[in-house]
């Protein structure tokens, strides 16, 4: 499937972001690469899917064009015309996905081990090595967000993998799973796949696919290098939440002239993303706001069923009642 070893470097630091869909990750993302030494990737997951269909960069080039994509699979790969990417692709779906979460979890253990998810973790530690040596940057910032993903990467070696948990409102991930015909910017030059829209969800299947995101999510983080952060309080608090950041994985040089007061607008750079939000692709100055448009427009009933459904996170994560909004581990 593909010939060659690993990357001489040392240990490769991942941050992570996991959570459910529609919580901001793509912009946190961003955030996180207009800092020096991380680089995002976007939902990383996705690369051999994004092979397959020669999906758009988040540079605005096809990855079969994109120069940086270029030089990481001739480096890693040799070519990715070296590269099965059926088999990934069938591979990843057989190793990755949430019903697995009980087999990956047993996998950290010397008692869980398999040859083929031993393959597959030699591979991605490859893939991950070379984009930190292409790059030139210590920190990837993945924000696949898949709790068995997380779970498969814990055990990749040479990966320092960190958790961030981003979570927003239930409310607000419902209202945004609900919206229908929202084009898929990858494929957006796709000669096949243009006007692909995003997939969409009734309020209860939301609900219940964000208690259980958030839910797995952090049980796969047990015991590993984990932070929480609010959507809300990334919108309203950039700099500081950056900050705690920064320092949550070693990155805690403050550049000059950077201020301690809450800064609302940000450059959006071309960055090597795959998926994600179609945000991705803007460039310029972004301003930051949070999203609240359920507030006014999320017709009663569906906030009634979503709220009903996700009353004991709501409360925990401290949207409702008593607070452990600030809880952190790690």
């Amino acid at each position: 499937m593909t010939k060659g070893d690993l990357p001489d470097s040392d240990s490769v630091v991942v941050l992570y972001i996991g959570g459910e869909g529609r919580s901001g990750s793509t912009v946190l993302a961003a955030l996180l690469g207009n800092r020096d030494g991380f680089f995002p990737v976007g939902e990383f997951r996705g690369m051999w899917e994004a092979l397959r269909t020669d999906e758009l960069c988040g540079c605005g080039e096809s990855i079969s064009s994109c120069e940086f994509w270029r030089r990481v699979g001739e480096r890693g790969f040799g070519g990715w015309d070296r590269i099965d990417v059926e088999a990934m692709l069938a591979m990843d779906n057989r190793l990755a996905r949430q019903r697995h979460i009980p087999r990956l979890l047993m996998s950290l253990s010397p008692y869980g081990k398999s040859a083929e998810l031993n393959r597959y973790r030699q591979i991605l530690a490859r893939l991950y090595a070379t984009v930190k040596e292409v790059s030139g940057c210590s920190v990837i910032v993945d924000s696949t967000k898949d709790p068995a993903y997380a779970l498969l990467l814990r055990g990749v070696p040479g990966l320092d993998v960190r958790f961030i948990h981003l979570v927003r409102d239930s409310r607000g991930v419902a209202y945004s799973w609900g919206k229908k015909q929202v084009e898929r910017p990858e494929y957006g030059q796709h000669p096949v796949l243009r006007n692909t829209f995003m997939n969409t969800r009734s309020s209860w299947k939301a609900a219940l696919w964000w208690d259980a995101k958030n839910v797995l999510f952090q049980f796969a983080a047990i015991s590993a290098r984990y932070r929480l952060v609010t959507y809300e309080s990334l919108m309203s608090e950039p700099v500081q939440e950056l900050a705690h950041l920064s320092q949550f994985v070693g990155e805690d040089r403050i550049a000059a002239g950077e201020t301690t007061q809450p800064c609302q607008t940000f450059e959006y750079l071309p960055f090597h993303t795959l998926g994600g939000n179609r945000v991705r692709f803007e460039r310029g100055l972004i301003r930051l706001h949070a999203d609240e448009e359920w507030k006014t427009k999320m017709r009663p009933s569906q906030r009634l069923v979503v709220s009903t459904l996700t009353i004991p996170l709501l409360i925990a994560y401290g949207y409702v009642g008593f607070s452990m909004k600030h809880w952190r581990s790690g």
